[in-house]
């Protein structure tokens, strides 16, 4: 589905069911519902947005690094509120940290259940800046 004549990621990732989470790429660092797989609960996926055409605004001072090329992502987190909430304890960034633990264990168990990062750059387009 097209709208204002780009392709409308909703329409391509949202479910129809009243309780499913879709993949919301505009919500910073995102996981969509987790899923039972060999009876065990997981993360499918982990995904992080950033906006580059924000980066050094006041509503964005930071600006992440994304180098798919060359293996790395800097990403700065999740937390807009930070003389106010310790970074560790936003939505975003706690999840990061528990993916973090997984892809770092030294048993290959935990190892197993820890999900891809999706990093999913937004940009400008016709003056839109969301969800192209």
């Amino acid at each position: 589905m097209m709208v204002d004549g780009a392709q409308n990621w909703f329409y391509v990732t949202d479910f129809d069911g009243v309780g499913d989470r879709g993949l919301r790429p505009q919500a910073g660092i995102w996981k969509p519902q987790s899923v039972r797989r060999s009876g065990v609960e997981q993360v499918p996926m982990v995904i992080c947005t950033t906006s580059p055409h924000k980066g050094g605004t006041s509503e964005t001072p930071w600006a992440d690094i994304v180098r798919p090329d060359d293996g790395y992502v800097i990403y700065y987190g999740d937390n807009k509120t930070a003389e106010t909430k310790d970074a560790a304890l936003v939505r975003g960034n706690r999840l990061m940290l528990d993916v973090m633990r997984l892809h770092h264990s030294d048993k290959a168990s935990d190892r197993a259940l820890a999900p891809p990062i999706l990093v999913v750059t937004t940009h400008r387009d016709g003056g839109l800046g969301k969800g192209f």
